[in-house]
C-alpha cells in the first residue's frame, strides 16, 4: 500500500495532458515536498516488504 502511496503521490502513472499540466504549474517547493513524500513512502513500502519476505521465508507465524 506504501509503494502505491508512493507512486501515486510522485505522479508515475501520470500521462499525456496531466503530466503536462503537472510540470507547468508546480513550484521547486511542492516538487520536493512531492519528493519527500514519496520517498518516505517507498522507504516504508520497502521495509515492509522485506520483512513479509524473511516471514515468510522462514516459515514464521
Amino acid at each position: 500500500m506504501a509503494i502505491l502511496i508512493a507512486d501515486l503521490v510522485i505522479g508515475a502513472w501520470q500521462t499525456g495532458e496531466p503530466n503536462r499540466l503537472t510540470v507547468l504549474n508546480i513550484t521547486p517547493e511542492d516538487r520536493a515536498h512531492r519528493m519527500k513524500i514519496s520517498t518516505y513512502s517507498l522507504a516504508v513500502g520497502v521495509i515492509c516488504f522485506i520483512i513479509v519476505s524473511v516471514l515468510w521465508y522462514f516459515d514464521i507465524k
